[in-house]
């Protein structure tokens, strides 16, 4: 759910929480390989105090089972969620995780599909993209056993506007490596090494002690 809160990364770009108010319902479809699925429903109604929202979440389906002590890592990833009419997104992507378990690493497929439905004040023109990108970066999840079983996921979650992104000709910063170059940067943090920004056409931007990468 990145989507709700993140960072605006692009001057007409906004979040999920701007454009509901944190109210709406949320349906996600995740399939993982021929064999998998998974039903993720969720009812948000807004917030329940000032630092917490109020949510009913509904989940079932089939996970692969996992040998103790295996890794699950994911490489970042681009959704694009996509104002099909009003009151009504949808972001369809697939990804792959990467699975090491007794020494050996394999790849699952994903394929994610979410739909989201809120309200829209019918009195009022649409002044927003129709699309906007959320960029997840810096994926982290873990599988505690400690007070019960609990997964957390975390990761860095910015919003950019597409049509921002081809008005920006020449994002790059002094300093940036960029993928394919001589520019070679041995310090901060754009030196290789210090960074997710691999991906073909993408390029590390320095920003404050952080960086943001930009295709």
């Amino acid at each position: 759910m990145g989507w709700l809160f993140a960072r605006r990364d692009s001057d007409n770009a906004y979040n999920g929480f701007e454009l509901t108010g944190g109210i709406f319902n949320r349906t996600v479809n995740i399939h993982l390989g021929d064999r998998y699925a998974i039903l993720i429903k969720q009812e948000f109604s807004g917030r329940k105090t000032q630092e917490y929202l109020s949510v009913n979440v509904f989940v079932s389906g089939t996970l692969p089972e996992l040998a103790a002590g295996s890794e699950v890592t994911y490489d970042n990833f681009v959704d694009t969620y996509k104002r099909e009419r009003p009151g009504f997104l949808r972001a369809y992507t697939e990804r792959e995780a990467t699975i090491r378990e007794n020494g050996e690493d394999r790849k699952i497929r994903m394929t994610v599909d979410q739909q989201i439905h809120y309200t829209e004040c019918k009195h009022s023109e649409f002044d927003k993209s129709d699309s906007i990108k959320i960029r997840v970066t810096r994926i982290n999840a873990q599988f505690s056993t400690e007070n019960g079983n609990v997964v957390r996921f975390a990761a860095q979650n910015s919003a950019v506007d597409p049509n921002d992104d081809r008005t920006h000709s020449n994002p790059v910063a002094a300093g940036v490596s960029i993928a394919n170059s001589g520019n070679v940067i041995e310090s901060g943090p754009c030196a290789i090494g210090s960074h997710l920004c691999t991906l073909p056409n993408m390029i590390c931007q320095p920003q404050d002690q952080s960086y943001i990468s930009r295709c």
